[in-house]
């Protein structure tokens, strides 16, 4: 387990436990990460947690989330309660898993920044399954160089030429190895064949970007909804609408990968 591990608050263990005894193991790991977003929901939304400190460590934080925080922490979570021995020592091993690079901790560009590398790594590390392609996906060919070219409002790419030197490696790696995407259009036709509990991550068409936004699928009563941290609302929420219909009324998301864990 990395050294480098830092806990905003000290009810951090705490919260772990409460959230964990409410989970039950005897689901499956689809089920337990939807369990997992419904006890989180309602926290409120803050971006940047993860840039806080000073170096980069492990943050947990379970009072407050971003999209990528809230998704990653619900994931750890399910895994956690599937191990052998579910504990908040093995629910940070897991998070660690999925945050970094051949999930180690090892400084700022281990991190697993742009979405595109979070699928492929974990993908080749087995921790989840992609169904986007199977699902109609085409090939995402976004040129990926947003954080390089914008260091300036990143904490720790500003004036940081190791740092920005690590971003731009990942930034080339992605745009060697693309991900699939199910275009926006054609969601709704194929929204019944994305399960409950699958990892949404939503592209966009912004200049440098792959992805924008991401959530948990939840199916309600033969509706496909999304369980997110919202900016706009300001804290964990489920879609009010279908996912399809949430997607149609921001112009620049153009579609999504779906992915499931193993």
């Amino acid at each position: 387990m990395t050294k480098a591990l830092i806990l905003f608050g000290q009810t951090q263990e705490a919260d772990y436990e409460r959230i964990s005894k409410q989970l039950n193991k005897n689901l499956s790991i689809n089920e337990l990460i939807v369990k997992s977003a419904e006890l989180l929901t309602g926290m409120p939304y803050v971006s940047g947690t993860l840039d806080e400190s000073d170096t980069e460590k492990l943050i947990i934080n379970f009072k407050k989330f971003d999209c990528v925080t809230f998704q990653e922490t619900c994931a750890a979570l399910a895994l956690d309660k599937k191990s052998e021995n579910p504990s908040f020592e093995n629910f940070k091993n897991k998070l660690e898993n999925l945050r970094y690079k051949n999930g180690k901790l090892a400084g700022y560009g281990s991190r697993l920044h742009y979405s595109s590398i979070w699928i492929n790594d974990n993908i080749k590390r087995g921790n989840v399954k992609d169904l986007s392609a199977k699902l109609g996906g085409v090939k995402l060919s976004t040129k990926v160089n947003f954080m390089s070219s914008h260091s300036e409002i990143y904490k720790h790419l500003k004036n940081n030429v190791a740092n920005i030197s690590a971003i731009k490696q990942i930034e080339n790696e992605i745009n060697l190895h693309p991900v699939f995407y199910i275009e926006k259009n054609k969601i709704q036709s194929i929204s019944n064949q994305i399960p409950s509990g699958a990892l949404i991550f939503i592209t966009t068409s912004k200049s440098g970007l792959d992805f924008a936004h991401v959530g948990i699928a939840v199916q309600e009563n033969g509706v496909l909804k999304m369980i997110h941290a919202s900016s706009t609302g300001k804290k964990t929420m489920k879609t009010p609408g279908a996912l399809s219909s949430y997607l149609n009324s921001i112009n620049n998301f153009t579609g999504i990968s779906v992915l499931e864990l193993n």
